[in-house]
């Protein structure tokens, strides 16, 4: 639990003080007090005031035991189920500085007589609140009233108790949660299902059971037709709940996937895509991939076209022509190999016959630029002063892969490009086929670059070239500059510096090359100069 604010901790000083005041004749007063700072705590605070709002049931004031429970009521609901584990550190913690207090002297006899009336809607908070105490004796009362209380608040509460350490208070939760998971309770249960989350997170005690008996009976008691279903369950297509619930029959299992495809969490509907052929078979199976096969997430389109094509290899064909414009690379190429294996060939016709109809699909012109020929060399220069950075980069890649290093001329321009899309796709064609460029050339595009994007490019290739060839070209950039993209190449230095991969000696010609550069390099800190020379001496 987070620590109080200024303002919340003053009302919570105030409030104790007023608690504790010993003088009869203002105790009137003080009564007053501590009701008009439980109602002000109640509206500016959160769950975290609730070990303090419940001392205030010990003060002999009615009207303060009730005002006490009102914002008990209110407080409590504002918490969530993982907020009852901090209070209850809470409740631990206060008990090692104030032994002596009352609060931890409590006798489970007065658990009754604090929680109030059963028939007021803050009873079973208090309760709940009470369940928290330190003393495992109050705990046992506090769970067996609450055991009692059949109203549904209860449950998170009785939920709280199935992990404590004391093995009677425990088995009473356990009983009186095991008798509340039927589908006459399905509302409570949806409303405690964070509850449940958190006990499988805890490991004191194994909870799996009430988990696995928690999604049977929600699922039992959904209508699939209900078009409602999937998001009032949203809470249940949680990664923990799903792997429980693939132990369920068959028929729960098949209820379970199908809600679990349109989940919103990608991971669920990875894991329930995975197992579609396992619950379902023929136009069943083949009606639920159809969902899928649009789905956001890519490795769930992805599986959803392996499962198709090994189901259904009759329309396999027609379905992979689909994944040829799938936005996402890797299902493209995939559906590229599953053609070319079945017999289809010349898939870049394919993607011109696209873009003749659509000249602006972003998939199409990705498509063409993975696969394109020689012929396709004019489209991919016109693309290269498209408006659009997507088209640019596609160009960038037609030309790399057609023209290989001859491409060059025409992309390293593009690493001044606005775009950071477009300059990573020119950095990877110079990453590709830098080697077939001259020192002085990839010295001068490091030099002359117009941003950082195109500076670090430059550099990274320089950095590639070995670590003496490397280090007199970056001790050159480094002393023409200044600014960000000095530091960068004084980053770049220093790391070739620090490299233990290089074992080789620097020839004559770099070694007196580099000497050069530090003698005339004003600019570099003379540490890194010295550093240099060490490196050299080290290598002499």
């Amino acid at each position: 639990m987070r620590q109080l604010p200024d303002e919340i901790a003053q009302l919570v000083r105030q409030l104790n003080d007023c608690r504790e005041s010993k003088s009869w004749f203002a105790s009137g007063k003080h009564n007053a007090t501590i009701c008009a700072i439980l109602k002000q705590l109640t509206h500016e605070a959160g769950p975290e005031v609730l070990p303090y709002v419940m001392r205030c049931l010990l003060v002999s004031d009615e009207d303060v035991c009730q005002a006490t429970r009102r914002s008990i009521f209110i407080l409590a609901g504002k918490s969530r189920s993982r907020d009852l584990s901090s209070l209850n550190s809470i409740f631990l913690e206060d008990y090692y500085w104030h032994p002596q207090d009352k609060w931890h002297q409590l006798e489970p006899t007065v658990v009754r007589k604090l929680a109030g009336p059963a028939d007021k809607l803050e009873y079973p908070h208090v309760l709940g609140m009470l369940s928290l105490h330190r003393s495992g004796y109050v705990r046992q009362e506090a769970t067996r009233l609450l055991s009692e209380y059949h109203g549904g608040e209860e449950l998170r509460y009785l939920n709280a108790r199935l992990n404590d350490w004391v093995d009677v208070v425990a088995e009473t939760a356990a009983q009186a949660v095991s008798t509340r998971i039927v589908v006459n309770n399905y509302e409570w249960l949806l409303k405690s299902l964070p509850s449940f989350l958190q006990l499988i997170k805890q490991n004191r005690r194994d909870h799996s059971e009430f988990v696995t008996r928690v999604v049977a009976t929600l699922l039992d008691g959904t209508n699939e037709s209900d078009i409602g279903a999937a998001s009032r369950l949203r809470l249940l297509m949680k990664p923990a709940f799903v792997h429980a619930g693939m132990k369920l029959s068959p028929d729960r299992r098949s209820k379970l996937v199908r809600l679990g495809i349109s989940a919103t969490s990608p991971t669920v509907r990875l894991s329930c895509c995975r197992i579609l052929a396992e619950q379902f078979q023929g136009d069943e199976l083949r009606d639920e991939l159809v969902k899928v096969l649009h789905d956001p997430f890519m490795p769930v389109r992805r599986e959803a076209y392996r499962i198709h094509t090994t189901h259904f290899p009759e329309t396999s064909a027609e379905q992979w022509h689909a994944g040829l414009f799938d936005k996402a690379r890797s299902i493209r190429e995939e559906a590229r190999y599953w053609l070319t294996k079945q017999g289809i060939a010349n898939i870049a016709e394919r993607y011109r016959r696209r873009l003749r109809e659509n000249p602006t699909q972003r998939e199409a012109i990705q498509g063409l630029a993975e696969t394109g020929e020689v012929a396709d060399i004019d489209t991919f220069r016109a693309w290269t002063q498209s408006s659009y950075p997507s088209h640019r980069a596609a160009g960038i890649e037609g030309l790399r892969r057609v023209l290989e290093a001859e491409s060059l001329p025409e992309v390293l321009p593009l690493l001044n490009d606005p775009s950071p899309r477009v300059v990573k796709a020119a950095a990877f064609a110079l990453a590709k086929h830098g080697e077939t460029l001259s020192d002085s050339e990839i010295l001068s595009l490091a030099i002359h670059a117009k941003s950082e994007y195109a500076c670090g490019a430059a550099m990274k290739q320089i950095a590639s070239l070995g670590k003496w060839r490397g280090l007199l070209l970056l001790l050159q950039r480094a002393d023409r500059t200044e600014g960000r993209m000095y530091q960068r190449a004084i980053e770049a230095i220093s790391g070739l510096l620090t490299s233990n991969t290089c074992f080789v000696s620097p020839t004559p010609e770099i070694r007196m090359a580099l000497y050069q550069v530090l003698d005339q390099a004003t600019q570099l800190p003379q540490a890194l100069r010295n550093q240099v020379r060490s490196e050299l001496d080290r290598f002499s």
